[in-house]
Protein backbone atom coordinates (compact mmCIF):
# COMPACT_ATOMS: atom_id res chain seq x y z
CA UNK A 1 0.00 0.00 0.00
CA UNK A 2 2.55 1.98 1.30
CA UNK A 3 4.91 1.63 -2.32
CA UNK A 4 1.47 2.58 -4.48
CA UNK A 5 0.98 5.86 -2.37
CA UNK A 6 4.72 6.61 -3.17
CA UNK A 7 4.14 5.90 -7.17
CA UNK A 8 0.57 8.02 -7.34
CA UNK A 9 2.79 10.76 -5.27
CA UNK A 10 5.35 10.26 -7.98
CA UNK A 11 2.68 10.65 -10.57
CA UNK A 12 1.28 13.76 -9.15
CA UNK A 13 4.56 15.26 -8.87
CA UNK A 14 5.63 14.15 -12.35
CA UNK A 15 2.06 15.77 -13.80
CA UNK A 16 2.46 19.32 -12.07
CA UNK A 17 6.07 19.18 -13.75
CA UNK A 18 6.56 21.43 -16.83
CA UNK A 19 9.71 19.65 -17.83
CA UNK A 20 7.60 15.58 -17.30
CA UNK A 21 4.96 13.75 -19.04
CA UNK A 22 3.42 11.18 -17.61
CA UNK A 23 3.36 8.28 -19.87
CA UNK A 24 0.60 5.78 -18.45
CA UNK A 25 -2.11 5.95 -15.64
CA UNK A 26 -0.43 5.13 -12.21
CA UNK A 27 -2.32 2.02 -10.95
CA UNK A 28 -0.26 0.35 -9.03
CA UNK A 29 3.68 1.00 -7.70
CA UNK A 30 4.95 1.60 -11.58
CA UNK A 31 5.37 5.13 -12.77
CA UNK A 32 5.94 5.68 -16.54
CA UNK A 33 7.06 9.00 -17.64
CA UNK A 34 9.47 10.93 -19.19
CA UNK A 35 11.50 14.55 -19.62
CA UNK A 36 10.68 16.51 -22.18
CA UNK A 37 12.75 19.29 -23.35
CA UNK A 38 11.32 21.78 -26.04
CA UNK A 39 12.94 21.83 -29.37
CA UNK A 40 13.87 18.22 -29.20
CA UNK A 41 12.25 15.19 -31.72
CA UNK A 42 11.29 11.94 -30.42
CA UNK A 43 14.07 10.71 -31.40
CA UNK A 44 16.13 12.97 -28.86
CA UNK A 45 13.53 12.19 -26.30
CA UNK A 46 14.53 8.61 -26.12
CA UNK A 47 17.88 9.17 -26.10
CA UNK A 48 17.80 12.07 -23.48
CA UNK A 49 15.92 10.12 -21.53
CA UNK A 50 17.81 6.60 -21.61
CA UNK A 51 20.57 8.65 -21.09
CA UNK A 52 19.10 9.79 -18.07
CA UNK A 53 18.78 6.64 -16.38
CA UNK A 54 22.02 5.15 -17.36
CA UNK A 55 23.23 8.50 -15.51
CA UNK A 56 20.92 7.38 -12.52
CA UNK A 57 22.02 4.01 -12.27
CA UNK A 58 25.97 5.40 -12.00
CA UNK A 59 25.07 7.58 -9.59
CA UNK A 60 23.74 5.67 -7.33
CA UNK A 61 20.74 7.35 -6.76
CA UNK A 62 17.82 5.21 -8.21
CA UNK A 63 17.58 2.24 -10.19
CA UNK A 64 14.59 3.09 -12.67
CA UNK A 65 14.40 0.87 -16.01
CA UNK A 66 13.15 2.04 -19.11
CA UNK A 67 10.08 0.80 -21.27
CA UNK A 68 8.70 1.65 -24.34
CA UNK A 69 4.79 2.99 -24.57
CA UNK A 70 3.40 4.08 -27.80
CA UNK A 71 6.51 4.00 -29.17
CA UNK A 72 8.15 5.89 -27.06
CA UNK A 73 10.81 5.74 -24.62
CA UNK A 74 9.65 5.98 -20.50
CA UNK A 75 11.42 5.98 -17.94
CA UNK A 76 9.72 3.32 -15.41
CA UNK A 77 10.01 3.45 -11.95
CA UNK A 78 8.80 0.02 -10.12
CA UNK A 79 8.85 1.08 -6.40
CA UNK A 80 8.80 -2.21 -4.36
CA UNK A 81 10.52 -1.23 -0.92
CA UNK A 82 9.63 -1.19 1.87
CA UNK A 83 11.78 1.56 3.03
CA UNK A 84 11.33 3.90 0.38
CA UNK A 85 10.15 7.32 1.55
CA UNK A 86 8.16 10.33 -0.01
CA UNK A 87 11.80 11.93 0.49
CA UNK A 88 13.33 9.40 -1.60
CA UNK A 89 11.13 9.53 -4.23
CA UNK A 90 11.52 13.76 -4.12
CA UNK A 91 14.95 13.21 -4.47
CA UNK A 92 14.52 10.76 -7.86
CA UNK A 93 12.06 13.09 -9.43
CA UNK A 94 14.74 15.94 -8.48
CA UNK A 95 17.79 14.29 -9.77
CA UNK A 96 15.90 13.56 -13.24
CA UNK A 97 15.44 17.34 -13.57
CA UNK A 98 18.61 18.21 -12.85
CA UNK A 99 20.44 15.91 -15.28
CA UNK A 100 17.80 15.99 -18.21
CA UNK A 101 18.15 20.00 -17.89
CA UNK A 102 22.06 19.13 -17.75
CA UNK A 103 21.49 16.74 -20.98
CA UNK A 104 19.70 18.66 -22.75
CA UNK A 105 22.14 21.83 -22.66
CA UNK A 106 24.47 19.32 -23.49
CA UNK A 107 22.65 18.36 -26.39
CA UNK A 108 22.12 21.80 -27.73
CA UNK A 109 25.26 22.80 -27.71
CA UNK A 110 26.67 19.54 -29.79
CA UNK A 111 24.20 20.77 -32.46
Amino acid sequence: TQNCAQAAYLGQRVEAEARTELMAPVALNICCFRVKMPGCDEAELDRLNDEIVMRLHESGIAAPSTTKLRGRLAIRVNITNHRTRMGDVDVLLNAVLDLGQELAETMRSAG
